[in-house]
């Protein structure tokens, strides 16, 4: 715990927009040794746009110093796949150390990955995974796998998960959009 305090301590000593400074807090969380506290930090910052580059260094640093830290190789991917380094992030969860510690949400941050560097149909093969696990998946998950079909130019396979979608969270703009834009290049709302 104390050295998650050190690491806190250290995060809010820089104020909210260090890299704004030109400042860096890389070279103060290399002191940190503490795994809780580095990886906090690490997921403080990746939280905050301006402070990512920041956080992948020090996740890069971890995971290189601890390869077989499934749960760094984790964070360090979902951080890749919010700066839209999806074929990254696969090739880090493709690593032997992290397959067998897969959580649903590592699975999904791994769709994700794949959405990004186009791999469309390993992203649907994991969705439908996660859906089978399922017994009543959120709108999200039924989205995701509708688009990983809908982006290979397949929006007839898309339409029942953009349905079920919609089913789930009737308000969501973005399932009802989903949908309409697959029943439109369908002909299916004709």
């Amino acid at each position: 715990m104390k050295g998650v305090l050190a690491a806190l301590v250290l995060l809010t000593s820089f104020g909210p927009t260090p890299a704004v400074r030109g400042e860096s807090i890389v070279p103060a969380a290399d002191r940190i040794d503490d795994r809780a506290a580095k990886l906090a930090l690490a997921e403080q910052l990746s939280l905050r746009e301006e402070t990512r580059a920041e956080a992948r260094s020090i996740y890069i640093a971890w995971v290189a110093a601890h390869p077989a830290d499934a749960e760094a190789i984790i964070a360090l991917a979902r951080l890749e796949t919010w700066t839209g380094r999806g074929a990254e992030a696969v090739a880090r969860l493709e690593l032997p150390a992290p397959q067998g510690t897969l959580t649903p949400g590592a699975r999904a941050i791994f769709a994700e990955g794949f959405m990004q560097a186009g791999r469309l149909a390993d992203a649907a093969r994991i969705y439908d995974e996660l859906l089978a696990a399922e017994t009543s998946p959120g709108a999200g998950l039924l989205l995701a796998a509708g688009n990983a079909r809908s982006y290979a130019g397949r929006p007839a396979e898309a339409l029942p998960f953009y349905r079920r979608a919609v089913e789930a969270a009737p308000a969501d703009a973005v399932a009802r959009r989903n949908l309409g834009l697959a029943l439109a290049w369908t002909g299916a709302g004709a």
